[in-house]
């Protein structure tokens, strides 16, 4: 519920903040299936909200797990608005453990035909390349074919650029790359 209060009032800051915001390729994006939107990561924010405010789609984000450690209300609202925890080997092998549930959950969603979001890289960085993909988004939908074996199912690779993502008034460009 949270999600749906927040998003018209998230969508009018980035449009008072970016000058435009370029949205490309939109057509691209299938329809009626579930998927994976496989986003570059050069910002530690804006990134996934862009994606979320500005589709009629409705997304889930995974985070990293350690934002989780925050006090219940923050966990309350960060379930409210479809993020999902997944933990990084830096923050113990424990954790780590519990990237089985967030895995089972992901493929509970798109078996139901959800949309995720995964920022792929894994790590914020501003730069204007691509870096390495970490291997966990191919683990969660290796894992989401063997218990299912849908084949309903589509990787978007989503490409997330800015003129200067510090600079206020600044230009951000979304392209949407062909669906695997």
């Amino acid at each position: 519920m949270l999600y749906y209060i927040i998003r018209p009032i998230v969508r009018l800051a980035l449009m008072v903040y970016f000058r435009k915001i370029f949205f490309t390729n939109e057509r691209r994006v299938p329809t009626g299936m579930p998927l994976m939107f496989a986003v570059n990561h050069p910002t530690s924010f804006i990134d996934p909200i862009l994606l979320a405010c500005f589709s009629s789609r409705v997304f889930h984000f995974i985070l990293r797990g350690d934002v989780y450690r925050s006090p219940k209300i923050v966990q309350w609202a960060l379930r409210s608005i479809n993020c999902i925890p997944i933990y990084r080997s830096s923050e113990g092998f424990n954790n780590v453990k519990k990237n089985h549930q967030t895995f089972e959950y992901c493929h509970e969603l798109w078996h139901a035909g959800a949309g995720i979001q995964v920022l792929v890289e894994g790590r914020t960085k501003h730069e204007k390349r691509l870096r390495p993909i970490a291997k966990g988004p191919a683990r969660m939908i290796l894992g989401y074919f063997e218990k299912y074996g849908d084949d309903r199912f589509a990787i978007v690779p989503v490409g997330v650029n800015y003129s200067d993502s510090d600079q206020f008034r600044s230009f951000v460009y979304v392209d949407f790359g062909d669906p695997i």
